[in-house]
């Protein structure tokens, strides 16, 4: 989710920060089918893969904190709770590391300034 590709370019307001970690819960939800995770599969199902409220189960919040998290509500959240979300979306290491930058604004804004400055590195050095 996070690219290490010089010419993409990186969301860097905050409001483009929470769309893009929406986008990335959403994906990473749809992948999933209640039975992936040890849940029941019910008969009428409107989505293909998990529920919010599935999730919310899955890490012990509950459905409306993470809705309000997953919309990009202006929360804070805790490294223990992103750890428990990544194991119930079944989170491969790069895309942990790509949670924790989007959901944690300290740390993504670390990574845009580091990477702003390698990129100004790059250009003064091809010029």
């Amino acid at each position: 989710m996070i690219n290490a590709e010089v010419s993409t370019p990186v969301p860097t307001t905050d409001g483009e920060r929470r769309a893009k970690l929406r986008v990335f819960l959403v994906n990473c939800r749809s992948r999933l089918k209640p039975q992936d995770v040890g849940l029941p599969s019910t008969p009428r199902r409107r989505v293909s893969g998990l529920r919010r409220e599935e999730v919310a189960e899955l890490v012990g919040v509950s459905s409306d904190w993470y809705r309000w998290f997953e919309c990009g509500r202006t929360i804070r959240v805790s490294a223990s709770f992103l750890a428990k979300l990544c194991q119930a979306l079944r989170l491969d290491p790069i895309e942990r590391i790509s949670l924790f930058y989007l959901a944690l604004p300290e740390i993504y804004e670390a990574y845009v300034a580091q990477r702003n400055f390698v990129i100004s590195l790059i250009t003064a050095q091809a010029s």
